[in-house]
Order: C-alpha cells, then sequence, then structure tokens
C-alpha cells in the first residue's frame, strides 16, 4: 500500500484571466475528486512574511499515492486544461512535499 502524498499549488491569478480560472478549477476538481485525492487547505494569503514572488492563493490536496497524482496530471483531461490554467495564473508553483 502507499504511503498519502501532499502537493501544494502556490500561485498569483491573473486579474484578466477569472474565466480561464473558473474553467480550470471547476474542470480540474472532478479529476482530484476521481483518484480519492482529498483537498485540506484553499486559502487566500493574508499577508506575505518572505519572498520575491507575490503569491496570493495556497491549496493544498493530500492523494492517496504518488500513482495517483500522475494519473491526474499525466491525464490527457488535465493536459486539455492547461491553456486554460495559463490564462488563469500570472505565477503558479506546484510542489510534491515530504515530511523531514
Amino acid at each position: 500500500m502507499s504511503n498519502p502524498v501532499l502537493f501544494a499549488s502556490f500561485g498569483t491569478p491573473d486579474p484578466d484571466g477569472a474565466q480561464a480560472l473558473e474553467e480550470y478549477a471547476s474542470s480540474a476538481v472532478p479529476l482530484l475528486t476521481a483518484v480519492g485525492a482529498k483537498p485540506r487547505v484553499r486559502a487566500k494569503v493574508a499577508e506575505q512574511l518572505v519572498g520575491e514572488t507575490e503569491l496570493q492563493t495556497v491549496f493544498v490536496v493530500e492523494f492517496p499515492s504518488r500513482e495517483s497524482v500522475d494519473a491526474v496530471f499525466d491525464s490527457d483531461a488535465y493536459k486539455a486544461l492547461i491553456p486554460a490554467r495559463s490564462k488563469a495564473f500570472k505565477t503558479l508553483h506546484f510542489l510534491i512535499l515530504e515530511e523531514f
């Protein structure tokens, strides 16, 4: 049995990409649900204390396994969302987290 995997997304939405953001979010969530991923944190950044890149959103998801992460991001359905994702965000970082 695989261990759960934490995935984090940090980004800055593009003010001109509100429609693309809605399309991306509404289409990506069912892909997460389909593999058993569970959103853990969805938040706006209230204050950034350190860092050069301005970030405005944080999204943390617990996936059941690394294979389930890959199943989402390697899928044709997710790849079809990349143009909307690109329009929706000025900056975007995806991270896989490990405890240390």
